[in-house]
């Protein structure tokens, strides 16, 4: 079984645990203020989780990765779910080190394998033993899970732990394999260590 089934298996179980616990309560939830209301029905979400935790498992038992956000809703006309404040941990099957992800914003694609962050977005490496690795830094950013890698058309700031920047626009970060590809005016200011 693939990632993305497993992700899909996941979604069902957790949408199909919501739908039990609503069948026992009385009142109906009120959407947000701040979000804007669908044009018709058919373009309304047919479901929204507040504060999901998602927690993904290989095959082996070893958490694959951790997804937490403020709210999710799916929207069935396009088979689109959208994510405010999403936080994603991502596990290196290699290692004990893993990738944290922010953003405000973000967007889970058809098959739900592929999800797109937007402002503010920041990948953290997390060592195992507690020390900071690289960070990236850009405003749009797409997350491809089961090849764990990362990419951006936009631009990018890169912080390594020695306080090395390096800047460019586009990027492809291979996450399994600590690989960062910049594509075009890359600029760097390295610090050295004394």
């Amino acid at each position: 079984m693939n990632r993305s089934s497993i992700i899909s298996l996941i979604v069902i179980l957790v949408i199909a645990y919501c739908g039990y616990l609503m069948l026992g309560t009385t009142s109906t939830p009120v959407p947000s203020s701040s979000e804007p209301l669908a044009n018709n029905l058919e373009q309304a979400p047919d479901y929204y989780l507040i504060n999901p935790r998602v927690t993904q498992f290989t095959l082996e038992g070893n958490k694959d990765y951790l997804l937490v956000a403020d709210k999710i809703s799916h929207y069935p006309h396009n088979d689109v779910s959208l994510l405010a404040k999403p936080n994603i941990d991502l596990y290196k099957a290699t290692s004990d080190d893993q990738w944290k992800t922010t953003a405000k914003h973000g967007r889970l694609l058809p098959g739900g394998d592929i999800l797109e962050l937007s402002d503010q977005v920041r990948v953290k490496e997390l060592k195992s033993n507690g020390e900071l690795g690289t960070l990236l830094k850009t405003d749009f950013l797409t997350l491809y899970a089961e090849e764990e890698v990362a990419d951006t058309q936009h631009p990018v700031v890169i912080t390594s732990p020695n306080g090395s920047i390096t800047q460019g626009v586009g990027m492809r970060a291979f996450l399994a394999k600590d690989r960062i590809q910049l594509f075009s005016n890359v600029r760097g200011h390295y610090e050295v260590n004394q």
